[in-house]
């Protein structure tokens, strides 16, 4: 993974409103369900260890602080605070050489990886509040940072991953009865909830999508570029060849355009923005498509809000959705929009199979290439049979049948022979039937 300075919008200021924003939706609940995984709400607790000898504590975050008398070792991720300070005092070659090998991998691959793999810690032991037993303190790359504290108390008999890693490095499993809530006040526990969904990173290194309108000082400081300069257009004289900056800083317009407008030493924003961001608004604009003033036109937003029927893929269901839904409850909390959810119906459509009824892949062989149906049969033939392979918004997948666009190509030529006779404006519906 590469670390770069990139831009986000706070979708997670929006986590709640994006959950209870759902229950009174006429969705099916598949869909429902698949928002909800997205955004991942954890009702938790905040607990802290003390390292034993040390004035010193580890805050961690917890699910089921109710398990917290099983608890028999801590585990950190490799990035964590203490773990660095750890090493910046003290020298531990095993610790040292792990760190180094989980930063060249990924969190996915990482979150990913079935083997449990870990370092613990030589000389230092935390302390659980609830038994005031000393636990070890490990480090694995399976706990991420970006979760919680980035440390988990480690409950063998009652999470899964955390007893495989106990079996594996031979550590209690404990079977324990569960503690209740008041107890954990005691310890000085804290409620909270905690959200799987990240802020949405929109920067993008590549030319296609719009140029974020910020730019920068000369000393670094970025602003937004003033409404009299919007639109901030692309630039043209862009070079495309592979180098190791984004395709906007290679171009002498973009920098002239920013030193005329804003003087010497000023630069801009590389970066585009995410094309999802155009996406989670075009129906906005719909309305008013050659506005050069506003996004769109209040009374017509008015008239047809919220859209009445959202019909897509259900690959759709966590990203463009949310993305669109958190859009439209920004612009609603602006007054910009009448409304705070965008879609009153969501209907999935299922996939187009390979022949062979499996998902189409080339690894499989099974890819069909449309193009090549187009040629030989025609456009609107190859629509048409697509248009009725199966039930409109009945989320099922369907075979592409190899004789199908060839059915279509002679319904459509039955239809053309009627137009041509001049029979269809006034023959009975029998006639028309027989013809076909």
């Amino acid at each position: 993974e590469k670390r770069l300075t990139q831009w986000f919008l706070k979708i997670t200021d929006y986590a709640e409103r994006l959950l209870t924003g759902l229950d009174t939706l006429p969705w099916r609940e598949e869909i429902k369900e698949a928002q909800r995984a997205w955004i991942g709400k954890s009702d938790g607790a905040y607990l802290e260890f003390p390292i034993a000898g040390r004035d010193e504590k580890i805050k961690v975050f917890t699910t089921r602080p109710d398990t917290i008398f099983g608890a028999t070792y801590l585990v950190l991720a490799p990035e964590h605070p203490f773990v660095t300070d750890f090493l910046n005092k003290r020298s531990q070659t095993s610790l040292v050489d792990y760190v180094n090998v989980t930063a060249k991998k990924t969190e996915r691959e990482r979150s990913e990886n079935k083997e449990k793999t870990g370092v613990k810690f030589e000389g230092i032991m935390a302390i659980n509040p609830a038994t005031k037993e000393e636990v070890p303190i490990y480090v694995a790359d399976y706990v991420l940072n970006s979760y919680g504290t980035g440390a988990v108390m480690a409950v063998p008999a009652h999470d899964e991953r955390d007893r495989e890693f106990a079996k594996k490095f031979n550590l209690p499993i404990r079977e324990t009865e569960l503690a209740q809530w008041d107890v954990i006040a005691k310890m000085g526990g804290e409620k909270t909830t905690q959200y799987r969904i990240r802020d949405w990173l929109v920067s993008r290194q590549r030319y296609w999508g719009c140029p974020i309108p910020i730019v920068y000082d000369p000393s670094g400081t970025p602003h937004a570029v003033p409404a009299e300069h919007l639109p901030w257009l692309l630039p043209t004289d862009v070079d495309f060849k592979p180098t190791s900056k984004a395709p906007l800083a290679s171009s002498r317009e973009l920098q002239e355009r920013v030193t005329r407008i804003f003087g010497d030493g000023w630069t801009p924003e590389y970066d585009t923005l995410d094309t999802f961001v155009d996406s989670s608004w075009y129906f906005l604009r719909y309305l008013s498509p050659k506005d050069v003033h506003n996004f769109s036109d209040a009374a017509l937003m008015k008239k047809w809000l919220p859209i009445r029927r959202y019909s897509g893929g259900s690959e759709h269901n966590t990203m463009h959705l949310l993305y669109a839904r958190f859009f439209m409850k920004a612009l609603y909390d602006l007054a910009l929009v009448p409304v705070d959810e965008p879609f009153t119906e969501r209907y999935n459509r299922g996939l187009i199979m390979g022949p062979d009824g499996q998902k189409m892949s080339k690894s499989k062989g099974n890819v069909i290439n449309p193009d090549d149906f187009v040629k030989k049969y025609g456009a609107d033939a190859v629509r048409l049979y697509l248009a009725f392979i199966g039930p409109y918004n009945e989320s099922r997948s369907y075979p592409w049948n190899l004789d199908g666009v060839a059915a279509m190509r002679k319904f459509l030529e039955r239809i053309a022979h009627l137009v041509d006779r001049g029979n269809v404006g006034d023959s009975p519906l029998s006639n028309i039937e027989q013809a076909l």
